[in-house]
């Protein structure tokens, strides 16, 4: 029987590319086992998971519902307090974009963070500002963002980031230089 490839059919059910997907995974396979810090849950958690294999993968989340349906991973539930409505004055007030993310998340190195949440598609949505100016803060090799073809995603990552190294499709991969 034909193994079936995980990232083909993440593409039909998730909101990444088929490519997209691939190229997160193929990414953290190259670093494990590592440190995995994702910012969302959904479809593709498993297989990040599963990838980093005796390596540790923490998934920051603020829906509850998924938080119940992945309680078996490693998680982080957390409190968004901005609206994507918000995201220029927000520029400029970067005392409001603070996250309390504890010991755990703060003092470690991250080989990879993956920013995919929380939603930011709508004006009343949290928007990815808070993930992507916490992220930016922390210890990291390898930053990823889902959704840079969206002017707050883009304009946050390269305020905070910088401009990619790569890019794949809708995300932009910050590397930093070894």
């Amino acid at each position: 029987m034909e193994e079936q490839d995980p990232y083909k059919q993440l593409g039909k059910v998730g909101l990444c590319t088929e490519n997209e997907y691939r190229y997160v995974g193929e990414l953290i396979k190259s670093y494990a086992p590592c440190n995995v810090l994702v910012f969302g849950l959904g479809s593709d958690s498993n297989i990040w998971n599963d990838l980093n294999k005796d390596g540790k993968t923490v998934f920051i989340e603020d829906n509850f519902i998924y938080l119940r349906n992945y309680k078996h991973l490693n998680t982080f539930p957390i409190n968004y307090t901005t609206q994507r409505v918000r995201w220029k004055e927000l520029l400029q007030d970067t005392d409001k974009l603070y996250l309390t993310l504890g010991e755990e998340i703060e003092g470690s190195h991250w080989d990879i963070i993956f920013i995919d949440g929380p939603k930011g598609f709508h004006k009343y949505t949290p928007g990815r500002m808070q993930s992507i100016f916490n992220a930016s803060n922390l210890s990291y090799s390898n930053i990823l963002l889902h959704d840079c073809d969206r002017e707050v995603e883009k304009t946050y990552f390269e305020t905070f980031i910088g401009k990619p190294t790569h890019t794949q499709e809708r995300i932009f991969h910050f590397e930093t230089e070894a």
